[in-house]
């Protein structure tokens, strides 16, 4: 009994704490809009924005989920000299982005955790013939080895080479 009642009070509490954060994003939401409006929905440098947020006790996280709710882009000019800039869509742009086909996204991490099953769940396989597979899908051999340990692949020396496995 003492169990569910821990479980109900950490569930409120997320509860507070999603509501909180909502709060915070909804208000940095409306600083923005409120910014874009003052300066003409002009472009804005990345580095001013950042800045005025700080100002405002507004974290860089806060002002990230902000921007993707607005729709707000990143735009690069390199004349001067190479600064970022961010961009307020029109209605009609923001009207075509939020009704734009969401595609799923898939890590290199997830690629490659499912190369790693694929290729060794019928038996160890050369190290060299697994790096080429995972060459031809663009993975690299960093996210490659960071895959082999969450799949707990193991490897061996042998006379011909290394040889991958997966552990039971």
């Amino acid at each position: 009994m003492d169990q569910e009642i821990d479980i109900s009070e950490e569930l409120r509490q997320g509860l507070l704490e999603g509501e909180r954060m909502e709060r915070l994003i909804v208000r940095a939401c409306h600083w923005l809009a409120g910014l874009f409006e003052r300066h003409q929905y002009q472009l804005l440098p990345s580095k001013l924005i950042r800045k005025l947020a700080k100002r405002r006790s507004i974290s860089y996280g806060t002002l990230t989920q902000a921007r993707l709710r607005m729709y707000v882009t990143f735009v690069r000019l390199s004349k001067p000299k190479i600064k970022w800039f961010w961009k307020l869509p029109t209605p009609t742009e923001r009207l075509i982005i939020a009704n734009a086909p969401i595609k799923p996204v898939r890590w290199k991490k997830d690629v490659a955790t499912d190369l790693l099953i694929d290729l060794l769940s019928n038996g160890p396989k050369e190290a060299r013939a697994v790096w080429d597979e995972a060459r031809k899908r663009g993975i690299s051999m960093r996210v490659l080895h960071r895959a082999k340990k969450i799949c707990h692949v193991r490897s061996k020396r042998t006379d011909q080479g290394w040889v991958w496995y997966l552990t039971d």
